[in-house]
């Protein structure tokens, strides 16, 4: 344990609880049975270099750290509900598939207009972007639905006329595109 004093008085008291059997190396099977009937276990191991770690302190200190995380980052008040909220966090979910969107062109210059996107599993969508060689029409979202999006697109006096990909993100992440799905005419 590398504390001064110290190490010859643990020596001492692991060879006495092993010669009165209170201390003794378990299997993994034992170690599991006494766990589940509450039976007191101190975990000791040994680092190569020989000296002697109580790691039963350090096992339930990590348990309550990954807990007390886990409930806060999933909003979660035991462990249970965080056990839940990470299975939902985790559960494989469809991409969002665009089908379609109306009107699909606007005048250069004619300011805000509404447009509906279509598709499925949009719901989680965050982001609409339609962009075109690295530039992008002002977009803001409105309502986000399953299978509707609505937002409002800007369309300035400078922008570039031609056909603009419709782009979804979740964050800061792109889930969806649709090439060529809208256009600004002259």
């Amino acid at each position: 344990m590398n504390f001064p004093g110290l190490d010859l008085a643990w020596t001492y008291g692991h060879h006495a609880g092993h010669a009165l059997r209170m201390v003794r190396t378990w299997s993994l099977s034992e170690a599991r049975a006494g766990v589940a009937c509450d039976e007191k276990i101190l975990v000791v191991a040994t680092t190569a270099l020989g000296d002697s770690l109580l790691t039963t302190p350090l096992i339930v200190l990590l348990g309550t750290l990954v807990t007390a995380v886990a409930s806060f980052y999933f909003g979660a008040n035991s462990v249970a509900s965080a056990h839940e909220a990470i299975l939902r966090a985790s559960a494989v979910t469809a991409a969002p598939i665009l089908t379609g969107l109306t009107p699909v062109s606007v005048k250069r210059g004619a300011g805000p207009l509404p447009v509906k996107i279509f598709g499925a599993n949009l719901g989680r969508v965050t982001n609409a972007a339609f962009v075109r060689n690295g530039k992008a029409l002002d977009t803001t979202l409105g309502s986000v639905s399953d299978t509707e999006i609505a937002c409002t697109v800007t369309s300035k006096t400078d922008a570039d006329p031609g056909k603009y990909d419709l782009a979804l993100f979740e964050g800061i992440r792109e889930v969806a595109r649709k090439p060529e799905a809208f256009e600004v005419v002259p």
